[in-house]
């Protein structure tokens, strides 16, 4: 499976192809809206790539350059987790309250995040560019989440 067959669907973003494809109504039960706590809007999405085999220790040595003093300056993102594995590339991104199309450009219009992704697509395909729409990248966003508390993870689903 390539990264371009993943099932796009997250909150507010395509909700038209939500709708067409029949996906079941979000926690408030509007079909995107995003979930809220308080009164705060979180939005997380997965961004998984196809990786190069065998470029992990490469991966793994360029990703330990990650600009993480930039997230601290507040550029849209509240939660990053980055995931390596069998081929693939992946970072969950929590966006911050607001726009999320706006927070998710900013993140990669970055000057630092652009340099990391120039870095990475070396060995990793399908990076995010600020100049692409996100319809056009490889994301998705939590459809379910199971936990045997049954306590709501307030930033997925």
């Amino acid at each position: 499976m390539t990264s371009r067959s993943i099932l796009l669907r997250w909150h507010g973003l395509c909700s038209g192809l939500a709708d067409a494809a029949g996906a079941p109504e979000s926690p408030s039960g509007k079909i995107g809206e995003s979930p809220k706590r308080g009164e705060t809007d979180v939005q997380t999405v997965l961004l998984v790539s196809d990786m190069e085999v065998g470029s992990e220790l490469a991966v793994r040595e360029t990703h330990e350059r990650f600009p993480l003093d930039v997230l601290e300056r507040g550029i849209g993102v509240e939660r990053l987790v980055a995931f390596i594995g069998s081929g693939r590339y992946a970072l969950e991104l929590t966006v911050s309250d607001g726009d999320f199309q706006e927070n998710f450009h900013q993140f990669l219009a970055t000057p630092e995040v652009r340099q990391l992704f120039t870095d990475l697509s070396a060995y990793v395909s399908d990076l995010p560019d600020p100049d692409t729409g996100t319809a056009h990248m490889p994301l998705a966003t939590a459809m379910l989440l199971w936990n045997r508390t049954g306590d709501r993870d307030l930033t997925t689903v």
